[in-house]
């Protein structure tokens, strides 16, 4: 509820530069002008060409659910100030995504024992900014914060009691997550190669036969999906990465205090563009709180390691996509925003969650986890109440509100 309310109002605002390229490219269609006679036409965007078509990334498993809900919910035609896109329908599968991510989160905390941790965890993510923009954003990054922790989670179960339905459920989700967000393929690196050092050094136990057999052909069915869906733009994805280049970069320390302030309080470190609602740059409680933050994570991660084995590879799953994502552009160099880091951030409000409730049983008082809960809570609320404000009042970028604003000029001068 307190996701939702936050998140609704932002349903209905103008879409922004990459959502409303998105949407006119793969999702519902766009007016061009003929080059021949100058005419202007509506070009209606078909299934095929939301599947097929990557001229740029384009989100295709997002595509094809704002579709569904934008042919159930189309735009009104008795409303002229809408044009023909009804963004509260694009929009809704990012929503509903979001809100199931909360549960995904915490059923990955539940299956390595943190009940607690879970508890607190949805909480924290129902106030971060950052989750809070992409929960209403045209993209597809909600469905990667629900589908890699459902990964996780399925995983776990497989190797719990190796039933089959785990591990196709896994297959289909490992695939799915790749098709949302191609770099989603981090996280899919870092548990797949959890569970495989976990075959192996239990290698003598007389079920990890079975279970690495299961595990083999879940991936294996990923494998013929994503080739059979993904095979045939890979032209088309390498002819954009060649056209994007490395035009922009900025490696190194801007970015990586961009990405710990985004993670840490939901603002850049300074601020870029018509972003809006503060930045941590020069902001005393704001860096408190993410040195706070950052070393819940630190505790969180600690804590995971001193369990064993099992917990020391679940912490990889947990610490290892988003570093496992940079490090690799560090070396390629491709054309990223500090953004495509996002697939970690559930990921570290889990360590977060777990150094909190670590630092609650350290408390001398009675109840020492409810008070370092709440106060984290407050804490996350007080520094990002601008920016989640900013986020529910205004666009991204008021490319709608703009034209609509001066629409009556140029159709009624003397108006």
């Amino acid at each position: 509820l307190l996701t939702a309310w936050q998140t609704v109002p932002r349903l209905d605002h103008g879409l922004w530069h990459d959502e409303g390229k998105a949407v006119a490219h793969f999702i519902v269609g766009r007016y061009d002008r003929s080059k021949s006679s100058g005419e202007v036409r509506y070009r209606e965007v078909t299934l095929l060409e939301n599947i097929w078509n990557y001229d740029s990334p384009s989100h295709t498993f997002y595509g094809i659910l704002a579709r569904g809900a934008h042919t159930v919910f189309p735009a009104h035609e008795d409303r002229p100030d809408r044009f023909f896109v009804n963004e509260s329908a694009i929009r809704l599968p990012s929503l509903v995504a979001a809100l199931g991510a909360l549960g995904t989160t915490a059923l990955v905390l539940c299956s390595i024992g943190y009940y607690r941790a879970a508890a607190l965890l949805p909480w924290l993510l129902a106030v971060h900014p950052w989750f809070l923009r992409y929960a209403a954003e045209a993209r597809g990054y909600s469905i990667l914060f629900l589908l890699g922790p459902l990964c996780i989670w399925l995983a776990f179960c497989g190797l719990r009691d190796g039933r089959w339905r785990w591990w196709l459920a896994l297959g289909v989700c490992q695939f799915l997550i790749v098709w949302t967000v191609l770099n989603s393929v981090y996280l899919l690196i870092a548990l797949n190669g959890a569970v495989f050092v976990w075959l192996i050094l239990r290698r003598r136990d007389p079920a990890v036969p079975s279970l690495a057999g299961r595990w083999l052909l879940s991936g294996l069915f990923s494998a013929m999906l994503a080739f059979w869906f993904l095979m045939p733009i890979l032209p088309q994805f390498l002819a954009y990465m060649e056209r994007s280049g490395t035009r922009g970069n900025i490696y190194g320390r801007d970015m990586l205090r961009d990405i710990f302030s985004a993670y840490t309080t939901g603002m850049r470190y300074q601020e870029f563009g018509g972003g809006g609602g503060g930045h941590l740059r020069r902001n005393v409680p704001g860096t408190i709180v993410a040195v706070l933050v950052g070393g819940l994570a630190i505790w969180g991660a600690w804590s995971l390691w001193r369990r064993g084995l099992a917990s020391r590879l679940a912490l990889a799953v947990l610490l290892l996509p988003a570093p496992l994502f940079y490090l690799h552009c560090t070396i390629q160099r491709p054309h990223i925003f500090f953004w495509y880091t996002i697939i970690g951030l559930p990921l570290f409000w889990a360590l977060v969650s777990i150094g909190c409730t670590k630092l609650g049983d350290r408390l001398p008082a009675r109840g020492g986890w409810p008070i370092a809960s709440a106060a984290l809570l407050a804490a996350i609320w007080l520094v990002g109440s601008n920016k989640r404000q900013f986020l529910r009042d205004h666009p991204i970028e008021a490319e709608r509100e703009s034209v609509l604003a001066v629409r009556g000029i140029f159709t009624d001068p003397l108006d």
